[in-house]
């Protein structure tokens, strides 16, 4: 904590200013941070300072700010993000002249200072295109422009900038300072919408779905109409967008501001190369965009959220970094399937299998191979078409194998039947297992004719067939006088 005076009333005023450094690690909004963390609440009220969201609730006020931890000494564009709250505030009572000195400490407060030194003002995107000649500067509402050659003996009109603020409406600075301002902001945002869609899962067991109302089922890109239309809607808050919400250079057929060609019905799609320059995949973003996208694998129910990021620091959540990756299909998973014991009498036959995998099983992949065929299983005894499969109330990754009948031919005491269960996840995952039933024909001591002693049931069991009077003895299962 850090206490600050003013020269002129430190011997006469018992005011201070403190200034409070909380590590922000869930890159929190300076209101969410503040809803989460101070007890006695107020009315905040919403500002910003330097660039950086804040809030204000009476005398102190809680501001988001970015720093970066230097991996060397000579890039201030190497290193690792983090945010931290910056906690600002003056005692009670304090006298006019303390509460002024507050005011312009907001005011003139200055973040990242040495990424602003080393780097230097941006310009302001996009650039006016307006002539100018470097003997007569810019005039007219370009005055406060500078006249620069853009590289090719052409001078134009540019405004030079450090943040956003310093531009006209419609225009966005280049700066690295704006940048990882903007980056810090995109933290809060897609944060924000995290929470929004698990609290939406929390209450309709899934992921918002977008079937209808997007050009694209399952996706939408916040300079789709549906980003709030349709997926806002659902989730029942209005979505932040990018601070830029640009997309840049679209196919010369698709409309500038969606990507999407109507003709075709395809997002970014370039007819000069009969191939997509963005896909939802990687790139999810023609070159040089700056936009927010969702995208949910329905079957999995698995969503990406993401955003261009501008900066690349470390520290930046890859998961919802565009630059990683969008939804793909996984290409690899392990499926496992486990046998029962497989081991039964003849009449009703019924045993169970299970199956364990990374993604959601598709049941109807599931493919029973008899060996040598189901023909060869029913001459030896097997009812139906083949073995039918049943849920199992409360397991979803086990089933059950069933057939109305088995009954041995030509009197056999057993018979075994071999097989195979092959089932595939959502993604095309194959898992298998082979296996032996082996169906028994159980005897009992009356159909042998034996009267004592004991013998094999026929299915890996033993018969007890009884005592001998005492004067007999058991010899081959019979009582004999010896």
């Amino acid at each position: 904590m850090f206490l600050l005076t003013s020269s002129a009333q430190a011997a006469t005023s018992p005011d201070a200013i403190a200034i409070r450094v909380m590590p922000n690690t869930n890159h929190l909004s300076p209101l969410t941070w503040y809803y989460n963390n101070v007890d006695i609440k107020g009315a905040p009220q919403a500002l910003v300072v330097d660039g950086y969201d804040a809030v204000r609730d009476g005398r102190t006020v809680y501001v988001n700010a970015a720093n970066v931890t230097l991996t060397s000494p000579d890039s201030v564009l190497d290193g690792t993000l983090y945010t931290n709250i910056y906690i600002i505030s003056f005692n009670q009572e304090a006298e006019n002249d303390t509460k002024d000195i507050f005011g312009q400490l907001l005011q003139y407060w200055k973040f990242n200072t040495e990424l602003v030194a080393q780097t230097g003002p941006g310009i302001c995107q996009p650039q006016s295109q307006e002539s100018c000649e470097p003997a007569k500067g810019c005039a007219g509402k370009f005055t406060d422009n500078s006249c620069e050659d853009d590289g090719s003996g052409n001078f134009t009109c540019v405004k030079k900038c450090v943040l956003t603020s310093d531009c006209s409406y419609g225009q966005y600075c280049d700066s690295a300072k704006a940048k990882l301002v903007r980056d810090v902001k995109r933290l809060v945002d897609l944060g924000d919408v995290k929470l929004a869609l698990s609290q939406y899962k929390t209450k309709n067991k899934k992921f918002p779905p977008l079937p209808a109302g997007s050009y694209l089922p399952n996706k939408t890109i916040s300079v789709w109409p549906s980003w709030n239309e349709t997926l806002g809607r659902a989730l029942g808050i209005k979505l932040p967008q990018d601070p830029v919400n640009k997309l840049q250079n679209c196919p010369a057929n698709c409309d500038p501001v969606t990507c999407w060609d109507e003709s075709v019905k395809k997002y970014a799609w370039d007819k000069a190369t009969n191939k997509n320059v963005a896909d939802f995949n990687n790139p999810v973003f023609p070159e040089g965009s700056l936009a927010f996208a969702y995208s949910l694998d329905i079957k999995a129910d698995i969503y990406k959220l993401c955003a261009n990021f501008e900066t690349h620091y470390g520290g930046l959540p890859a998961d919802i970094d565009c630059r990683s990756g969008f939804v793909k299909i996984p290409n690899e998973g392990q499926v496992m399937v486990t046998l029962g014991a497989f081991n039964a009498r003849e009449g009703a036959f019924r045993d169970y299998f299970a199956v364990n995998s990374k993604y959601p099983i598709d049941w109807k992949s599931l493919d029973i191979i008899y060996t040598p065929d189901w023909a060869s299983w029913s001459g030896r005894g097997w009812s139906g078409s083949g073995l039918k499969v049943e849920d199992i109330k409360n397991f979803d990754n086990q089933k059950a194998l069933v057939a109305d009948s088995v009954n041995l031919t030509n009197k056999k005491d057993y018979d075994f039947f071999d097989l195979e269960i092959r089932v595939d996840d959502i993604y095309g995952n194959t898992g298998s297992a082979k296996g032996t039933i082996k169906i028994c024909n159980p005897t009992s001591c009356q159909a042998k004719g034996a009267v004592c002693g004991r013998l094999p049931d026929g299915c890996g069991g033993t018969l007890l067939c009884g005592d001998c009077p005492g004067d007999k003895e058991c010899v081959d299962n019979q009582c004999k006088t010896l």
